[in-house]
């Protein structure tokens, strides 16, 4: 099993976030999570 060293945090999801804002990451849901990896509807955007 490998050993691993923490180095720094990863920012680029707290800044993809910034920069899309609340209605942005809402509207990103609605369009890639309505379903789930099998299938089945997820109840986002219903």
């Amino acid at each position: 099993m490998p050993l691993y060293q923490f180095e720094a945090e990863r920012e680029n999801l707290d800044r993809w976030a910034e920069n899309k804002g609340a209605d942005g990451i809402q509207a990103y849901w609605h369009e890639t999570n309505r379903l789930s990896i099998d299938g089945k509807p997820t109840g986002i955007g219903d």
